[in-house]
């Protein structure tokens, strides 16, 4: 049989045929059973020699087990030794003193901390990846280890945009939503013609999203590339410039409003719309005119539907403020998953319209020169550092801090999307593990996990206040339904109290611990 747990401490004293010479207190060593003869084990040891021991106590062992020993103490001139089980190097293999060592490194507090903080992360550090989190902390550019450990797993340990977000986001002070609600309420109140041109931009963006722009990129690279052009031109690449150029004719008809009658003929500044497209489309000096002309034809036909819809219902000061402040009360329509009672973002199309936003008042405030402007432009690069933040974390899947629409409310949340140990595919939407943390009027902050594992669903809802747990429980038939349709097995739902705050610094160790009963978690964050 295999050895039992139950021996795990249990002393194994050796007889004969092993000398303690070269051996010490703490040494360990492996061994398998060759042979067992009235109670006395016949071991060979990994460098071929053999060895007898005996047990002291009744545990029963077979030919073929190995055994870790370690050496514990010296009797009568006999080493005697004791069995090293899986379990206790599990758990030593989590001590950050016994870490330390075996790094050679000091085992001063602040180093403790650090292995501590990134073994909650999950990932054991190695020496270059502790002494690096040492060095910010010693240079003072962070205060807590924690917030070391997290910038040096991410390889941020050079950024310094994003000492003082990670400062903030540890003190729960940083609310990106909010952010961006306060920036929005400054360009309101900027002047009647800014806010006009900002929320201008906004209407056309909008407008854009709603036309087939996947089909005339696909037009516009196949004109390029049946004329022969030597390079392939990338479909992001065709689709950026596609954007640009759009928003330049639309630009230029909202304020002349001649260039679409005019067609090719119309100049301003000594170009038309074709050496628009010339400047802008990399190889389109090389078409043939006939060609050009097409391209140019099919960019002019998209830009004077888009005009013309934005005419349907001209830009007052009053409806441009309203645009500018719904911005943040409001998710662009098409780019939310949407259920009766709540609207998520999609969270790429979100990042890529807020950075589209944040880019278009940033813009248009610089070449203003009005006195407001810096403390604006203050906020757009501090949303700007989060969102690089963001896509730069590299030990989750995705984090980021999100609105969410509830019953018809805008609200915050974080999302913490874990990554899967050793998988570089992408997530399966069968298969994933998730955090939200919500903040809500009625019921303060509610922490979500959700563990899917092949269909089966297993979900985990920590709320600030035990009253609160009856509300949610009777919300399980429902969800059972509401799942089952969808092909999902709703296996356990369960409400605790919420005892730690969620954030980026437990929710790998949170995750474990709430999956630790289910078997190994699939996921590392």
């Amino acid at each position: 049989m295999k050895i039992s747990e139950a021996v795990s401490q249990q002393f194994l004293q050796l007889l004969s045929g092993f000398s303690k010479d070269g051996l010490s207190v703490g040494d360990r060593f492996t061994g398998r059973i060759l042979a067992i003869t009235d109670g006395v084990l016949l071991m060979q040891l990994s460098d071929g020699s053999q060895i007898h021991a005996q047990v002291k106590s009744g545990a029963e062992y077979s030919s073929g087990d190995l055994l870790k020993l370690e050496a514990v103490a010296v009797q009568d001139d006999r080493l005697l030794v004791r069995e090293v089980t899986p379990e206790q190097v599990r758990a030593e293999a989590l001590d950050p003193v016994k870490l330390l060592k075996g790094m050679k490194l000091p085992t001063d507090d602040s180093r403790i901390e650090i292995v501590k903080a990134m073994l909650d992360m999950g990932t054991r550090p190695s020496a270059l990846m502790v002494e690096k989190a040492v060095s910010l902390l010693e240079a003072k550019q962070i205060s807590q280890p924690e917030q070391a450990a997290f910038l040096v797993l991410n390889a941020m340990e050079d950024k310094e945009a994003y000492f003082p977000l990670i400062r903030e986001l540890d003190a729960q002070n940083f609310h990106f939503q909010e952010k961006w609600q306060s920036i929005l309420a400054q360009v309101a109140k900027l002047d009647d013609n800014l806010v006009l041109e900002i929320a201008d931009r906004f209407v056309t963006d909008e407008i854009l999203k709603q036309q087939d722009l996947a089909a005339l990129s696909k037009q516009i690279t196949s004109l390029i590339e049946s004329d022969g052009n030597e390079k392939p031109v990338s479909e992001n690449t065709i689709n950026d410039t596609l954007r640009a150029v759009l928003e330049e004719l639309i630009a230029l008809d909202t304020k002349h409003g001649e260039l679409f009658s005019a067609k090719n003929t119309y100049t301003l500044k000594h170009e038309t719309p074709a050496s628009i497209a010339r400047r802008n489309f990399s190889g389109m000096k090389r078409l043939d005119k006939s060609v050009q002309d097409e391209v140019v034809e099919a960019l002019l036909d998209l830009s004077s539907r888009v005009v013309q819809e934005k005419n349907n219902r001209p830009l007052s000061s009053d409806r441009a403020k309203e645009i500018v402040l719904r911005a943040g009360r409001e998710l662009s329509p098409g780019m939310t998953v949407k259920t009766s009672e709540s609207e998520v973002p999609k969270i790429d199309q979100w990042i890529e319209d807020i950075e589209k936003k944040l880019q278009v008042i940033s813009e248009t405030v610089a070449k203003s020169g009005n006195s407001s402007g810096e403390s604006i432009q203050s906020g757009i690069r501090e949303l700007q550092t989060a969102v690089r933040f963001f896509n730069d974390i590299s030990c989750y899947e995705t984090y980021v801090q999100i609105p969410l629409v509830v019953k018809e409310k805008t609200t915050r949340g974080e999302l913490y999307i874990m990554k899967r140990k050793g998988l570089r595919r992408k997530l399966n939407a069968e298969d994933f593990t998730l955090f939200l943390s919500l903040s809500t009027m009625n019921l303060g902050t509610i922490e979500i996990f959700i563990h899917v594992r092949n269909k089966n669903v297993m979900m985990r809802t920590m709320v600030e206040h035990e009253r609160f747990h009856g509300l949610l429980m009777d919300e399980y038939k429902s969800l059972h339904e509401a799942l089952k349709v969808k092909g999902f097995r709703l296996y356990e739902l369960k409400v605790s109290p919420r005892e730690e705050a969620l954030d980026l610094f437990n929710a790998e160790k949170k995750a474990r611990e709430i999956t630790k009963p289910y078997g190994k978690v699939d996921v590392k964050i």
